[in-house]
């Protein structure tokens, strides 16, 4: 079995959902595609890694005061590439693998690896912090940081979101929009990682469908038509 990052973040987010997605192949309606999200991150993947093959740090990295320049690490492609396998850790005890695709990694002047996760909006403000409503964001630079560190890779506890906000206020669109991008450092605990995979399998031993959950837009859609 193979478990992606998503995966265990839907597990976070509702058991039941989860245990209908694994166990009984009832999986959730697909979102929309974020076409304009996937351009700024190829954009920006592009201009790093031309940074990255020069060993040179990216105008950004010296903006925000950050010693780290794109990591040239021989699995970076791979491990940016989910449909590759990302970056996986086999757990043989579940028989099972779990993976993730990065955004970036770099490298400090110590050799120490920072995970690195883009970010695009569009607000009237610049995003300068991480909003209080992003705890699926942390959650998802925090196992990265668990599945590097699982690759015997030394990873900082801090990891940075280069988050570029699209200008709504700008007063003429003339085909450009105009972003202004900051990089916030974030201070990750991958503590919650293992206990989660725990209470996954433990969830997907079950012969009974686990309980609606209470603040799950999914189950509450369910249980309606099921009341109904």
């Amino acid at each position: 079995m193979k478990l992606s990052r998503t995966k265990i973040d839907l597990f976070v987010a509702c058991p039941r959902c989860f245990y209908l997605d694994i166990k009984r192949g009832i999986k959730r309606p697909p979102g929309f595609p974020f076409s304009l999200n996937n351009a700024v991150d190829a954009l920006l993947k592009r201009e790093f890694d031309s940074h990255r093959k020069n060993g040179t740090a990216h105008p950004l990295q010296l903006q925000f005061g950050i010693d780290a320049i794109p990591a040239n690490h021989p699995q970076i492609d791979k491990w940016r590439d989910s449909l590759r396998g990302g970056v996986s850790f086999h757990l043989p005890e579940y028989d099972c693998s779990l993976y993730g695709g990065i955004d970036d990694l770099w490298i400090g002047a110590e050799g120490q690896y920072y995970v690195v996760d883009y970010k695009a909006t569009a607000k009237e403000h610049a995003v300068t912090a991480m909003p209080d409503w992003a705890n699926a964001y942390k959650r998802q630079v925090e196992f990265y940081q668990w599945l590097l560190r699982k690759n015997n890779l030394p990873v900082s506890d801090t990891a940075y979101f280069v988050y570029s906000t699209g200008n709504t206020k700008h007063p003429n669109f003339n085909n450009t929009l105009h972003f202004e991008t900051h990089v916030i450092p974030y201070q990750g605990n991958a503590g919650w990682v293992d206990e989660t995979i725990t209470g996954m399998f433990n969830t997907l031993q079950l012969n009974e469908v686990p309980t609606h959950t209470e603040n799950c837009d999914y189950c509450k859609y369910s249980k309606a038509m099921k009341d109904l």
